[in-house]
């Protein structure tokens, strides 16, 4: 389409002074682009650089300005490949109608020197002139020019000496054609060099025509400069745009250039490459990158690919010629193929992006996986967005906030027709983070979720559902306090209503999402018996809570946390990224492939393997996941990558000095990019802030919906109320254990709690409790591991555990038993004396009225396919659980334990000359709570350190700090499996003592040795929930002047915490104020209670 010319009336055109101080001394350059208010071009062309003073008069008609010019995303035209921006907004040419023509001073008479131009041709014509230097007009000779003729760009010397007979004889009048078409209707770079007499063209940067001699040397007169016309040429119609003559030969790399490409891009380019890299290396190397990705590209028959191998295929031939001066506008040239490449891609079937723009989190301990979603780590300024292109001046249209006060996001989802979006927001004038849901296009904006409480990254169920993470758990960091803000799984119909938990998490669960059969990906951190940092695995649930069971990682150190992650189309592979526990902002990208193994290091490659797992640093067995290519080592941290194919995704990261956020000097902030396996980044988008969680604007298959065989019990309204029950089943408990068949006898099933409570400022911690202890060295943990408040155990930060009861196991390993709904349980094997031979080290949950297996008996729990009829359990019928003889009691030192001590060892280890230096009489270091007899029973006296504690302990727990030798791994960490009987009651020495009537005749009362039995298998808590409820709540001005803990929705109680009940409806639930029982004057009532061994509740509202 040829563009109308625009109408000249107050419009010139503009020069651009010189690419560098020598240059421009003589570089002559004409951008053609209009500047009111100076003289109209009819007079003037302006002044080119330097001392030339060149000024180009009218010489017929003056051309006009026209918008017509060479396509370029970014209107910006570039001195060479890597050079600078010379004209930043090219916005008009000059269309010359073949009866115009400009010329200019000829005072400009350099020895070599480049012409070069962009031009379209409109209408044919003989010989028409694009730019020229006339010799002699009244023989209509030309010192030189460039032209067309047969549609072809060619050049043109007349080189005759001055006293020369006229018409000069045959060889003083020489032109070269460069057989290239440029009458073609489209925009084309033509250039020449002259150098020594040496002529070289070249179209669209491609040399043509060949190396080419003039007869003799130029010989230079006071001949003007003409545009459009003259210097022995025809008259030009079309469009002539960026005249540039340059003082020296210039390669290719050097001419001007309409960038495809804005400098953001270019400069990430230069970033990757590096400032210390070899320019010729960086090009062979970026060339060897594109050419793999060409010849997948063309293996799939992609549109266009044949045609971009071809163009590398060109490159390919000047790199083999490239000059030093060359290679870093050709490395430039690569890139900029490359770019095109993977933007064409077939995988990149959309033009739109959606992600959100947030600042970094800010507050006490923000980077730490739990509270950067806090309420009180929230900063403003964030934006939902849409962005409309794949590219820096891609347009943004923002979705969120539309009004109102400022707003902090996290992860959107967009629905199966793209035509929704779900997200989660928190303006400043709301509490916490609430669900909301709007058109792409802004239309019919709605909120979701109200109340106290966080609703986090939630996504699009096939059932039309929502399933989302929440605080509504109402729980805190056990190995924290009260200012880390737990959050689980949750799902709730369209209109925000049906809340129910998806998950029985004592901690917390991260950015679910859909796996293509409809079950979720999530992931989820725990640390049941286990040391408190490095279980973030991942995990699979239905979207009504069944069915959940490990994916990868329950037993692996490394890394230390899988996040984000989502599957890889048309592949068993999953792609996430790999941050820290306390580092949220820090990590590699990781591909975790399950069916090559569940653990490290079956199945886990380091995508970005100059990035060591954050925290964690590198594992002993680490493998990349490409040997041949990897990402550009700029980058610090990768985020929230989002797979389009097989073969390419979106992704987030930053550079920096450190890729420890918190230690980085000068961060950079996230970026978007579209990358490759290969390591192959472009640039996509950078925001004002951090450009997260980015995933297509199209159209996506939906999954199955899932049917649900959940028994949904509504909302609670008496205490007694009870959900119906789970039904679990094992064919064989001896599966995946060494145990020999025929010593387990029982399965025992226990219950951790969840923490709703604490003390708030830390000043009951483990970490303050344990500090007497530490420094005179009876516990050999740092502070570092036991951060917790309050200070439960100095094993590690425990959780309240109560033994619900045991069912048998028979004799073929079957078990098949009845089990309380949405409760966070594990499982123990236990011998004939109800002593643990293993436990599980994990934690399980089951929906009201689901019925499901697992494979063994082992610390990774899996769905099992239903067992045979003809196991002995099944045929026997469900078990109920057999109550231990205490109830409802938890288990704690206090009551389960001192009172064996005062019965029978303080008579010989008490005051006054204890022997052996065992003192078991009840003492505690001032303003502590946690005893010496407690300490010394745990890790016996004087360790020296924590594997001396294992030699030494008498109690014998297992310690979830210590890496138990084991054989079957080939990796051992203190997270992976410890064998079967190697700690525990089964190899207790207190229990030894305590039964056999060896040592002066001590022999316990079979309660107290099962009391003693739950205590140890317990892993040695010292407090229960009995001795919680005797802790006050503090203070709540008190509570909000702590530092740490203003801004949060809710102040943390203790004696008055509510109780979340799990398996109900959580409709009106909104604050935690309104989970709260009170009393006929309003005054609050604890919410657990217990009538002698019986644990009872109080809900609110209930008589």
């Amino acid at each position: 389409m040829i563009c109308p010319p625009h109408p000249l009336t107050r419009a010139a055109l503009l020069t651009l002074a010189g690419l560098s101080a020598a240059a421009a001394r003589a570089t002559v350059y004409w951008t053609c682009e209009t500047a009111e208010p100076t003289p109209c071009a009819a007079r003037t062309l302006a002044n080119a650089a330097g001392p030339a003073g060149l000024e180009a008069r009218r010489a017929a008609g003056a051309p006009a300005f026209s918008p017509e010019v060479v396509p370029a995303p970014t209107r910006q035209i570039a001195a060479g490949s890597g050079g600078a921006v010379v004209n930043p907004d090219n916005r008009a040419s000059l269309f010359f109608d073949g009866q115009s023509r400009l010329t200019a001073s000829g005072a400009f008479r350099p020895e070599a020197f480049t012409v070069e131009a962009f031009i379209k041709v409109n209408v044919h014509h003989d010989y028409p002139l694009i730019v020229g230097k006339v010799r002699d007009r009244a023989r209509n000779s030309a010192t030189w020019s460039l032209s067309v003729s047969g549609r072809k760009l060619r050049t043109r010397f007349d080189t005759y000496p001055e006293n020369a007979a006229w018409p000069s004889p045959k060889g003083f009048n020489q032109s070269f054609s460069s057989g290239v078409d440029v009458e073609d209707g489209q925009w084309h770079h033509v250039a020449f060099s002259y150098e020594n007499q040496t002529v070289r063209m070249y179209v669209d940067y491609a040399p043509c025509g060949g190396a080419c001699q003039t007869a003799f040397p130029l010989v230079y007169t006071d001949g003007e400069l003409c545009l459009g016309d003259g210097a022995g040429e025809g008259p030009f119609n079309g469009w002539i745009d960026e005249v540039r003559i340059t003082p020296r030969a210039l390669e290719p790399s050097e001419f001007l250039r309409a960038m495809t490409f804005s400098p953001l891009v270019r400069d990430e380019w230069l970033l990757q490459r590096g400032t210390n890299a070899v320019p010729a290396a960086a090009a062979w190397e970026e060339w060897a990158r594109t050419e793999r990705l060409l010849r997948r590209q063309t293996a799939e028959g992609q549109p266009g690919a044949a045609e971009r191998r071809a163009r590398l295929t060109a490159l390919k031939q000047r790199l083999d010629e490239v000059t030093e001066r060359g290679a870093p506008g050709l490395y430039l040239e690569i890139r900029a193929l490359k770019r095109d490449s993977l933007l064409a891609d077939a995988q990149v079937d959309f033009r739109s992006v959606l992600c959100i723009d947030n600042p970094y989190a800010a507050g006490s301990e923000a980077y730490h996986e739990v509270r950067h979603r806090t309420e009180n780590c929230a900063v403003y300024g964030g934006r939902l967005l849409v962005l409309d292109g794949l590219g820096p001046d891609a347009e943004v249209r923002t979705l969120a906030p539309q009004a109102g006060a400022p707003a902090a996001f996290w992860r959107p989802d967009l629905d199966f027709d793209a035509g929704r979006v779900l997200f989660c927001m928190k303006q400043t004038n709301e509490p916490a983070y609430h669900l909301y849901e709007t058109g792409i296009d802004g239309a019919g904006a709605r909120q979701i979720t109200k109340g106290d409480y966080n609703d986090l990254d939630p996504i699009y169920t096939p059932d039309g559902g929502y399933v989302f993470a929440t605080s509504r758990c109402n729980q805190f960091l056990r190995c924290g306090d009260s200012k880390f803000r737990m959050f689980i799984l949750a799902r709730c119909d369209r209109d925000g209503k049906n809340i129910y938990f998806i998950s029985a998490n004592n901690e917390a669960d991260f950015t679910p999402s859909l796996l293509p059969d409809g079950r979720i990906l999530f992931t989820r951190w725990e640390y049941v018996d286990r040391e408190v940092n490095r279980i973030q695995s991942l995990w699979t649930v239905n979207p009504d809570g069944t069915g959940a069971s490990a994916y990868w990682g329950n037993q692996s150190f490394w890394p230390d946390m899988q996040l984000n992650a989502r599957p890889i189309p048309g592949t068993l592979r999953l792609l996430l990224h790999a941050p820290g526990h306390h580092n949220i902002y820090d990590g590699p990208l990781a591909v975790v492939d399950q069916t090559e193994g569940m653990n490290y290091p079956d199945g886990l490659y380091n995508l970005t393997p100059h990035l060591p797992w954050s925290e964690v640093g590198r594992g002993p067995m680490d493998k990349p996941y490409n040997a041949e290519f990897a990402a550009p080592k700029c980058y610090q941290a990768f985020q929230t990558p989002f797979p389009l194919g097989k073969d390419l995704f979106l992704v987030s990261a930053r550079t920096g000095q450190s890729s420890v956020l918190a230690h980085d000097p000068a961060p950079g902030l996230f970026k978007l990019y579209l990358m490759d396996y290969d390591g192959n980044m472009e640039l996509l988008y950078a925001g004002s802030h951090n450009v997260l969680h980015a995933q297509p604007v199209r159209p996506r298959k939906r999954p199955p919906a899932l049917t649900s065989s959940v028994k949904w019990p509504g909302r609670m309204v008496h205490p007694d109320q009870k959900p119906e029950d789970a039904t679990l089943y094992s064919a064989d408990v001896y599966e995946g254990t060494t145990i020999p068949r025929g010593l387990v006898k029982a399965l025992r099933v226990v219950e951790i709690s969840s923490t709703t409570f604490s003390d708030c400022a830390g000043w009951r911690s483990s970490m303050r409790e344990s500090e007497p202890y530490r420094k005179c060295g009876a516990v050999p943990l740092s502070a570092a591991q036991l951060p917790g408040s309050p200070a439960i155990s100095f094993v590690y930060d425990e959780g309240v555990k109560k033994i619900l009861g045991t069912v048998p196991v028979e004799a073929d390993g079957s078990v098949y038993f009845k089990i309380p709904a949405v409760r966070s349980l594990f499982f123990q094997l236990l011998d004939g004396q109800g002593r643990c031979l293993q436990t599980m080290r994990s934690f399980t949950y089951s929906m009201p009225g689901e019925i499901r297996g697992c494979v063994g008996c082992h610390e990774t729990p899996r769905v099992a396919p239903p067992p045979p009829a003809s196991t002995l359990a099944m045929r026997r019928g469900v078990s109920t659980l057999a109550p231990p003889p205490w109830q409802d009691e938890t288990v704690s030192f206090p009551r389960f334990v001192q009172p064996v001590l005062d019965a029978y060892c303080v008579r010989c280890h008490g005051a006054e000359n204890p022997k052996a230096g065992l003192n078991f009489t009840h003492r505690a270091e001032p303003g502590r709570t946690l005893s010496w007899p407690y300490v010394q029973l745990v890790y016996g006296k004087e360790p020296k350190d924590l594997a001396d504690a294992v030699k030494k302990t008498i109690a014998g727990p297992l310690f979830p700090y210590y890496a138990y030798p084991n054989p079957a791994w080939k990796v051992v960490s203190q997270d992976t499996v410890a064998p079967p009987m190697t700690a525990m009651s089964y190899r207790s020495k207190l229990l030894q003592i305590a039964t056999s009537g060896k040592h002066h005749d001590v022999k316990v009362t079979p309660l107290e040795e099962a009391r003693l039995v739950a205590w140890v298998d317990a892993l040695c808590p010292y407090l229960g929930m009995e001795e919680l409820l005797e802790r006050p709540d503090m203070d709540t001005n008190v509570y909000c002047a702590v530092g740490m803990y203003k801004g949060l929705s809710y102040p943390a109680r203790m004696a008055t915490a509510p109780v979340v009940h799990k398996a109900f409806c959580q409709d009106g639930f909104e604050s935690q104020d309104a989970r709260l029982p009170r009393d006929a004057a309003g005054n609050v009532l604890p919410s657990i209670y217990f009538e002698g061994t019986k644990q009872r509740y109080r809900i609110p509202g209930a008589e």
